[in-house]
């Protein structure tokens, strides 16, 4: 699935694909017309290969069109053209904003097509980074403010503003597409990404009219580096990745996943003469002379657009041109200055695709953006791992000098962290021995904690003031102890939330001391599993292969399983939360 496909790139890359014969390329694209063009190039190059070769390779080519950063509703519109309805706009804030799950997911047409076509790679050629930041926050923005100024703001340049959003929008579409991959099981995704200047720097003198560097322009490259660095963590997600869809939890491994940069003009799609078109219109020539001069007082209204002047003369501009895709229509003089030595000179199409499908067929291009982050990114150390038994051992004095245990303060987060720190350090307290809790029941491992609280009140207190509430049952219904705050589930604009079965059990895992029978025996099956990995390690293996063997939870002394919660709270990240460390 080429995504972008009818663009000048992407049908680059689908011309090199044919050469690798696959069983089936997706074409898609914005608009009808691009796709089917690009399936009828497609078309004419299998079949000019197979009179050179005299052999018909058999690929089907499909075409599928629509917004893929749109809901399946609106897939037929643009994003400006979406927003300049109630509905649409409506769409995009609820979409962008609201918490992510697979109802939203499905949503969107981007989940859809991935579903219905389940590709083994997905190739990325469209400009993400122009499709989100081209939106404009700075002009929505400086509307609302002038509107707050004047009169008060209206409810549409508000709701335009919040569909202008780049961060969210651009973590929700990598998000729905990171899950569609996942629920297909994708095996490799390759990102046509941009530096957004064309390899050029802060001192770029091409604007948007405005500021020199453009913060248009500027928002562009801050958004590719953003969504390059969502890559780098999809590229680091290990193993095997659990995530809901339609028919329920979903483990598949991620795919690998690949960007390349090009970071210079791209051109040309094709040299010729005829209309100049800008945003998919013809330039009409406007009847104009120097006896329609007005005069220009200093301090005089100057309307930027204003019908009473440029009378169309019903002519068009025409005249010779190269057409560089993407970035549209260049004159003679304007492709000379952008790509003379010293400007954003330029790659072409078939170098990137080259570089695509050699990293799809497994061949090292060195073109690769995310493997090159994570060979010269800093990573852990062999210095701070020698240091971190240093730092551990004078905590664990400290706390022994004052007679103290430091659990969770709930400032570095995630409430999870804090709730399952505090609940195996309640066992902590009553067993010398991770063994010991497996001989009494759950109600009775309930009981022993009320009983601690009673006997220490700020065993209780301290969760609870730090914004981790407990949760427990009385007489069959759940009762929950709250402080001031809660910090699940996190604030989202509202003081108020609903609160039904679902969510109670789903904020439950996410952040609340559980103290229901239920959770007492999920806590008694964590340990026997974690019991049961440790003795699978064989007790004569003393290679480095293993971490958490036989001895790392045995107590110095006497050979018991020590009780130790930040271990036991990585241990649950890792092995139920599937959260581990994707890079050493």
């Amino acid at each position: 699935m080429v995504l972008g496909g009818g663009g000048m790139v992407g049908r680059a890359v689908c011309r090199e694909l044919l050469k690798n014969k696959p069983g089936r390329i997706v074409v898609c694209s914005l608009h009808e017309e691009e796709s089917r063009l690009a399936i009828q190039t497609l078309q004419e190059e299998l079949e000019r290969t197979s009179k050179i070769t005299h052999h018909q390779d058999s690929v089907e080519l499909v075409a599928e069109w629509g917004n893929l950063f749109a809901r399946d509703a609106f897939k037929h519109l643009t994003g400006a053209q979406a927003m300049q309805t109630p509905e649409g706009r409506e769409a995009i804030i609820e979409d962008t904003l609201t918490p992510m799950s697979a109802t939203v997911a499905r949503r969107f047409y981007l989940y859809q097509i991935v579903l219905q076509y389940k590709p083994h790679v997905i190739i990325d050629a469209m400009n993400t980074a122009t499709g989100i930041a081209y939106s404009d926050i700075f002009s929505q923005a400086r509307r609302v403010w002038r509107e707050v100024r004047e009169n008060g703001s209206q409810n549409e340049s508000i709701e335009k503003l919040l569909c202008s959003l780049y961060i969210p929008q651009l973590i929700r579409h990598v998000d729905v597409l990171y899950r569609g991959m996942v629920a297909v099981d994708t095996k490799a995704y390759v990102k046509l990404g941009t530096s957004g200047t064309g390899g050029m720097g802060w001192n770029i003198p091409y604007t948007h009219g405005e500021e020199r560097p453009s913060s248009v322009l500027l928002s562009k490259s801050a958004v590719a580096g953003a969504h390059t660095l969502l890559l780098f963590l999809l590229a680091r997600t290990p193993g095997i990745a659990s995530l809901e869809d339609e028919d329920g939890v979903v483990s598949k491994a991620p795919p690998a996943t690949m960007e390349i940069k090009p970071t210079a003009m791209i051109g040309w799609r094709g040299i010729g003469f005829g209309e100049i078109h800008k945003r998919g219109r013809p330039v009409d020539l406007e009847e104009v002379s120097l006896a329609q001069a007005v005069t220009a007082d200093v301090g005089s209204t100057l309307k930027l657009t204003d019908p009473a002047y440029g009378k169309s003369s019903g002519r068009r501009l025409e005249t010779v041109f190269v057409d560089t895709g993407e970035n549209g229509l260049f004159s003679t003089e304007e492709f000379v200055a952008i790509t003379s030595p010293g400007q954003m000179e330029f790659v072409t199409p078939e170098e990137i695709a080259r570089n695509v499908v050699d990293e799809v067929r497994g061949v090292n291009t060195g073109k690769d953006v995310i493997n090159a982050l994570n060979v010269t990114c800093m990573g852990p150390t062999y210095r701070a791992g020698f240091q971190r038994q240093r730092a551990i051992q004078k905590l664990r004095e400290l706390e022994k000098q004052h007679g103290v245990d430091s659990v969770a303060f709930e400032n570095l987060g995630p409430p999870r962290l804090s709730k399952l720190l505090y609940e195996s350090y309640y066992l902590k307290r009553l067993f010398d021995d991770l063994q010991h809790v497996l001989d009494y029941t759950p109600e009775q491992l309930v009981a022993k904690i009320f009983a601690l609280y009673e006997d220490q009140p700020d065993l209780l207190a301290a969760p609870v003031s730090i914004g981790i509430p407990v949760l427990f049952e009385k007489d069959g219904k759940p009762q929950l102890v709250r402080g001031a705050q809660i910090k699940t589930p996190p604030p989202s604009g509202d003081n108020e939330v609903h609160l039904d079965s679902h969510f109670l059990e789903e904020w439950a895992r996410a952040g609340w001391i559980d103290l229901r029978p239920a959770n007492m025996k999920l806590w008694q099956q964590r340990i026997r599993s974690l019991i049961a990995d440790s003795l699978s390690i064989p007790a004569h293996d003393t290679s480095s292969r293993y971490v958490r063997d036989r001895e790392f939870w045995r107590g110095t002394e006497d050979g018991s399983w020590s009780i130790q919660p930040g271990e036991i709270a990585a241990w649950i990240f890792i092995n139920e939360d599937k959260g581990e460390r994707g890079r050493e």
